[in-house]
C-alpha cells in the first residue's frame, strides 16, 4: 500500500514535470518565433533608414547645387544693377550738367 501511494506521488510528480517541459517549450517556440519576427523588423527598419539616408543625401545635394546656382545668379544680377545704377547716376548727372 505504501509502495502504490509512493508510485502514486513519483507518477504525478513526474506528469507535473512533464507537463512543465511541454509548457517550457511552448512558451520557448513561441519566443522564438518572435525574435524571428522581430528580427527581420529590425532589418526592414534598417534597410529603410539606409533608402532615407541616401535619398536625404542626395536631396541635400541638389538642394546645395541649386543653392549655389541661385547664389551666383544673384551675385551677377547684383552686379548688373550696380553697374546700371551707376550708368543711371551718372546720366542724371550729365543731363543736369546739360541744363
Amino acid at each position: 500500500m505504501a509502495k502504490n501511494n509512493l508510485v502514486d506521488i513519483y507518477e504525478k510528480q513526474i506528469r507535473f514535470l512533464k507537463e512543465s517541459i511541454e509548457e517550457k517549450d511552448i512558451r520557448l517556440e513561441v519566443t522564438e518565433r518572435n525574435l524571428r519576427e522581430k528580427n527581420k523588423e529590425h532589418e526592414q527598419l534598417m534597410i529603410d533608414t539606409r533608402d532615407f539616408h541616401r535619398k536625404f543625401d542626395g536631396d541635400l545635394s541638389e538642394t546645395r547645387i541649386q543653392l549655389k546656382i541661385r547664389t551666383e545668379e544673384l551675385e551677377r544680377v547684383n552686379h548688373i544693377y550696380q553697374e546700371t545704377l551707376g550708368n543711371l547716376n551718372g546720366h542724371k548727372l550729365e543731363n543736369e550738367m546739360l541744363r
